[in-house]
This record gives structure tokens, sequence and C-alpha cells, in this order.
């Protein structure tokens, strides 16, 4: 009996060595059986994203076609993202823009471990779903209370 839960994760990264490196890490996670789709380029990452809506992307920084940051402004959604990004350069000031910019955590490529990737996916999914359930309360209590409202209004109190 198969007792995994299932993710589908899409791989925007232009080298593919890394995407190699990252499938076989993925792989080796027990507790998920990965639905793995790459694309090498940014808008073919975009087309692919809209194509599958994936549980999580990881998206190098620096792809031929656009940035990570362009991929990210490219989706224009409201809702959270759950993108991890990668690069090969080690940098705060791209960290910080990664993470204004939507994404939910930032990964430096030679430091990436089979347990450190598990665990970026795994907080990002969770961050994500809990920032959805988090909005979707916060739209529901914003009916209720226009609701309410529109009830008193029509009361005629005299």
């Amino acid at each position: 009996m198969n007792t995994q839960l299932h993710r589908t994760v899409l791989i925007v990264e232009d080298s593919p060595e890394d995407r190699e490196l990252y499938r076989r890490y993925l792989i080796r996670d027990r507790d998920y059986d990965y639905t793995i789709i790459e694309a090498s380029l940014g808008k073919e990452g975009l087309d692919l994203w809209r194509q599958h809506q994936p549980d999580v992307v990881l998206l190098d920084y620096r792809l031929p076609d656009l940035d990570g940051l362009e991929f990210l402004a490219a989706l224009q959604t409201q809702q959270p993202l759950p993108i991890v990004m990668m690069t090969g350069v080690g940098s705060e000031a791209i960290a910080v823009q990664a993470i204004k910019a939507g994404a939910q955590d930032y990964l430096v490529k030679e430091q990436i471990t089979p347990e450190g990737l598990k665990l970026a996916l795994d907080t990002t999914i969770k961050t994500v779903q809990l920032q959805t359930q988090l909005q979707e309360c916060i739209d529901r209590e914003r009916v209720i209370s226009q609701i309410s409202q529109k009830v008193f209004l029509s009361l005629d109190l005299n």
C-alpha cells in the first residue's frame, strides 16, 4: 500500500546538471511522491505554471530570457506564491528583493542539501496554505460584517 503523499514541483532552471541534482534530491524524499515538471527558460516556466498549477516552484534567479523577479512579476497574482528562489550568488540584497517580490524562500545553490531542499519546500507550501486560509477567513468575516450591517440598517427600531 502506497501511503506517500503527492506533490507537483516545477523546476525552472537553465542548468541541466542543477535540474538533475534537484530531481535526485526530491526522489530521495520518502514522505512524498513527486511529479517533476522542468523548464530551462522563464517564459516556458510561466506557461507550465499556468498549465499545471504546481504545488511549488524551484526558480533560478538568473535565466537566459528573464530573471526570477521578472518571472514573479509576470505571474501578477494577489495570492501568495509557492516559490523558492535559487541563485548561485548568495546576496542578501537579491534575497530581500525575491521575498518582497513574492518568493517564500531563497536558497544559495552551493548550499542546497536534500534535507534543506525538503525543508524549503515543506515550509513554502505550508506558509502559502496558511496565508490562503487566513485570507479566506478575512474575506468571510468581511462578508458577515457587511450582512450584519445591512440587517441592522434595515431594522425599524421605532
